[in-house]
């Protein structure tokens, strides 16, 4: 009778439940104690639901923003302590509370980078012996950017990754070039007038190298490679055999073409190269006959000329 009379005065939401309890308690005792524990675990599997969604946030923001946290995985010494601690906050993740959809996005840890450069060594850049600067990475991903620090290595993987084979790197690779076909590279050592151009080039353009990036094992035999014919020797040699010269210096229309260039194509001369003492003989040689001289020694002497004007096939035959 309590029971009726109550549910019709109230209907819904916490009144209820508080005359629902008040009729089991009175009915029936022990079905008053089930009640209880229903409720106690209704609202124990609510309270789970809301910590579950709470921490499934937490992860989307560690994933989106991972800079964002502190990742302890590596450096934690104890195992209750948290894998992940929000920066500005007291947020704290452990791994084992991770969803399983995002446990591909977690990012790698310090330590499985390491174990992956053991694993498999190709896929990363091996920059110990060859790094010029000190703060630059050891190793670095080679297709993404991922770069790690020898000093940030676990003490019992160090020995692992002091075993890895030494890989030859490109520019030790370049310098054997030099040495085994120093044909195919420009020698600027001795020559060259700004300090900041480089020591040696190859003839492609497609390399430049200086001596301070050279290997110490390699610098003897860089040193002991025959010295190239320097500029100044060029000049004389202009000076000495001027018919094995073409002298551009009136006709070149490119003020950045060379002014003089050796008959074989091998040697190509500017003038702001030639040494002070010997301009006075560069300046003193004959000039050659000009292209406007050309024009007159048509006009004067036809005969002299083949006229293809009016026969050649290609357009840009002379």
């Amino acid at each position: 009778m309590v029971c009726c009379h109550m549910s019709r005065q109230i209907t819904r939401g916490p009144a209820l439940l508080v005359a629902l309890t008040i009729a089991f308690r009175l009915a029936s005792p022990s079905a008053f104690v089930g009640f209880q524990w229903r409720r106690g675990a209704s609202i124990s599997k609510m309270l789970s639901e809301n910590v579950d969604r709470e921490t499934h946030e937490h992860w989307k923001d560690l994933v989106s923003d991972p800079s964002s946290w502190w990742d302890n995985r590596d450096t934690k010494r104890s195992p209750d302590a948290p894998d992940f601690k929000q920066k500005d906050g007291d947020i704290t993740l452990w791994l084992d509370s991770c969803p399983d959809e995002l446990l591909d996005d977690v990012p790698v840890s310090t330590r499985q980078r390491w174990e992956d450069v053991i694993s498999n060594p190709h896929d990363w850049w091996d920059n110990r012996e060859t790094k010029n600067n000190p703060r630059a990475p050891d190793f670095k991903k080679k297709d993404k950017d991922v770069a790690l620090w020898l000093n940030t290595c676990p003490d019992e993987l160090l020995e692992q990754i002091d075993n890895l084979p030494r890989r030859v790197s490109l520019r030790q690779q370049q310098w054997e070039d030099v040495i085994s076909n120093p044909d195919d590279w420009w020698d600027i050592r001795e020559n060259k007038r700004n300090p900041r151009a480089p020591d040696l080039k190859k003839k492609d353009d497609s390399v430049a190298l200086w001596l301070d990036t050279c290997p110490d094992e390699l610098l003897d035999q860089i040193d002991n490679l025959p010295k190239p014919v320097s500029i100044r020797q060029h000049w004389e040699n202009v000076i000495s055999n001027p018919d094995e010269w073409w002298d551009n210096r009136e006709d070149k229309r490119n003020p950045r073409a060379p002014d003089l260039k050796k008959k074989d194509d091998s040697v190509a001369l500017w003038l702001d190269t030639c040494p002070d003492e010997l301009l006075d003989q560069i300046d003193n040689l004959p000039k050659p006959v000009s292209i406007r001289q050309h024009w007159e020694n048509v006009i004067s002497n036809p005969d002299e000329w083949w006229d293809n004007r009016e026969d050649k096939r290609n357009p840009r035959a002379p």
